[in-house]
């Protein structure tokens, strides 16, 4: 290459040598030499892109990847990197449309997996399944027959919240059944996959709380097969780490509820525990860390007279769970404090009466999710709840203004409205009626305040 930087065999072997080695530096200055506008290699553009992928430099790596198919349109290598780097910038239509294309070249499984891929952060989920079952079909190897298994159950757990919120109640919990199922047959070993089980049980826990009268929708052996499987690899992880043991403990045998819904909330508590065992950074311990807070917190709420999964305020069985749930929120800000475990702290917070903490965690929620509306809408509540109506009425706006389509800003102007008694509550309630999963009580709580003024 010394020779001849134009070398289209000795190129693309030295820079895979140093793709091996990884040496980085070296091996993108070899290919932005052979991508010179006098050379135009498109072997250089192509590893180029790559090399952006690994660098997570995404937006480098779409105008690598267009460069390399300028020369050849028929390359579904290139297309699938392009499809890749698309999805690493946020344009995911764009690479669902670039999915189909290498489909269109081969129609091979990892060509259906790249669809299924694509599609499933489109929330198209039905598409998506489709493209599963497809890939499933197609897959001749054990490798990808996991792949591809582990990636239908997360988009299961999609599906899961999708249907909850249309109220489809029965198809949410045999989504999250079935999800759980495909763990357990190909054993669940890895963060991602105790990622699927996690969510799985949360969605069931959250179904059994609108569903209660119909628990054969909730298969026992598999939840008991799977925390066994659980249990047997937390003792596989070597020793706890001192900090995480101390906080498992204080939430053992804490709280009493119906022993199904029980036995749920302890498997999402597991798989959160190994999650944080299997952290390979910072930023996904602080996610698994936030993960076994929220499930301490909803077991906290979980009373044997409370059916009623994240909804009920004022029952608590357990204050120890209370305190586990806000070491596990201390401890994922500590490590990475993003806007959910600062919602998190938050919220633990006001329930344990501390303001002070929970007024500062909302405040950086809001810094740390500019664009969403909730840590306004929470910060709101907590002045709500303290009786500062002003300024209840000021954080209510912000949500309002930061995000018109959630709900919770418009929910809590109208209480604010409400307790101004203003007559304007009734306009707001019913502007909350479009918004999925609190029609109901929208609707409630406009005749509540009607009936009351006749």
């Amino acid at each position: 290459m010394s020779l001849d930087c134009t070398n289209a065999v000795a190129g693309p072997l030295l820079a895979d040598i140093y793709a091996r080695e990884g040496l980085d530096d070296e091996c993108e200055q070899l290919l932005l030499s052979a991508t010179d506008a006098l050379f135009s290699q498109p072997w250089a553009w192509q590893r180029l892109g790559f090399l952006y992928l690994r660098q997570h430099t995404n937006d480098r790596a779409v105008h690598a990847f267009q460069n390399a198919l300028s020369s050849d349109r028929s390359n579904r290598v290139c297309w699938e990197g392009l499809c890749e780097a698309y999805l690493g910038i946020g344009r995911i239509h764009t690479a669902v449309k670039v999915a189909r294309k290498v489909k269109e070249l081969d129609a091979c499984v990892s060509a259906h997996w790249l669809c299924a891929q694509t599609t499933m952060h489109a929330r198209m989920l039905d598409v998506a399944l489709g493209h599963f079952d497809d890939a499933i079909e197609c897959a001749e190897d054990g490798v990808w027959t996991r792949v591809l298994s582990v990636g239908r159950a997360e988009c299961l757990t999609m599906c899961a919240e999708k249907w909850y919120h249309d109220g489809l109640f029965g198809r949410a919990a045999e989504a999250c059944s079935n999800a759980l199922s495909a763990m357990l047959e190909c054993g669940a070993r890895s963060f991602l996959e105790w990622g699927v089980v996690y969510v799985s049980c949360v969605w069931m826990a959250r179904v059994h709380s609108q569903f209660t009268k119909h628990p054969e929708l909730f298969d026992s052996n598999v939840l008991e097969a799977l925390m066994g499987c659980a249990q047997s690899q937390v003792v596989e992880q070597g020793p706890m780490p001192g900090y995480l043991k101390q906080v498992v403990d204080k939430a053992q045998s804490e709280g009493e509820c119906e022993p199904k819904v029980r036995l749920v909330l302890e498997l999402a508590a597991v798989a959160a525990q190994l999650r944080v065992m299997l952290a390979e950074s910072s930023v996904l311990a602080a996610q698994s860390w936030t993960d076994l807070g929220s499930v301490y917190y909803t077991y906290s709420t979980e009373t044997a007279s409370s059916p009623l999964l994240f909804q009920s305020q004022s029952l608590y069985s357990s204050t120890k769970l209370l305190d586990a749930a806000a070491d596990c929120a201390t401890a994922a800000m500590q490590l990475d404090p993003t806007a959910r475990a600062a919602n998190l702290q938050g919220t633990v917070a006001a329930v344990s009466k501390n303001s002070a903490l929970s007024q500062h965690a909302f405040i950086v929620a809001t810094r740390r999710a500019v664009l969403s509306g909730m840590p306004w809408a929470n910060l709101g509540s907590l002045f709500l709840v303290h009786g500062d109506i002003e300024l209840a009425n000021k954080a209510f706006a912000r949500a309002q203004m930061t995000e018109p389509d959630f709900y919770g800003g418009w929910m809590g102007q109208a209480l604010v409205a409400e307790c101004m008694d203003a007559t304007e509550c009734v306009d707001l309630y019913e502007a909350c009626l479009a918004h999925e999963g609190v029609a109901t009580v929208s609707i409630a709580n406009c005749w509540m305040f009607v009936l009351a003024r006749v």
